[in-house]
């Protein structure tokens, strides 16, 4: 399923009602405003060699993407937790790589997403 599908599907399963539409949009906009700053402390730990950090950071940032219905984000944090759980420094890295590619295709499908649900 692609990240839109699943913001999608998200949606759908919070808006019971016409009212509900403002506060799912306000989710996912504070979404969109906070994951860059919490992808930005995920890259701090990263390139500070600390674990436990990236794995606390990979946590929040996979916690927010699942309200969000980001599950390709949400499944990139959880393996990039996992790494860094099993203190594995060099699959980290790479880890690291795919949250912030995720975080890319999760921005534009929350914009599309918004968009859609106002043009509906």
């Amino acid at each position: 399923m692609t990240e839109l599908a699943s913001i999608r599907e998200r949606i759908v399963d919070l808006v019971e009602d016409p009212a509900d539409v403002a506060f799912v949009a306000r989710m996912l906009r504070s979404f969109a405003d906070r994951a860059p700053g919490l992808a930005e402390a995920l890259t701090a730990a990263v390139e500070a060699g600390d674990a436990e950090a990236v794995a606390a950071r990979a946590h929040a940032l996979k916690g927010a993407a699942g309200n969000a219905g980001a599950t390709g984000l949400a499944a990139a944090c959880a393996e990039l937790e996992r790494r860094a759980g099993a203190g594995d420094l060099a699959g980290v890295r790479g880890g690291a790589a795919e949250v912030r590619e995720a975080l890319i295709r999760t921005d534009a499908a929350i914009t599309h997403a918004l968009a859609e649900l106002f043009t509906s």
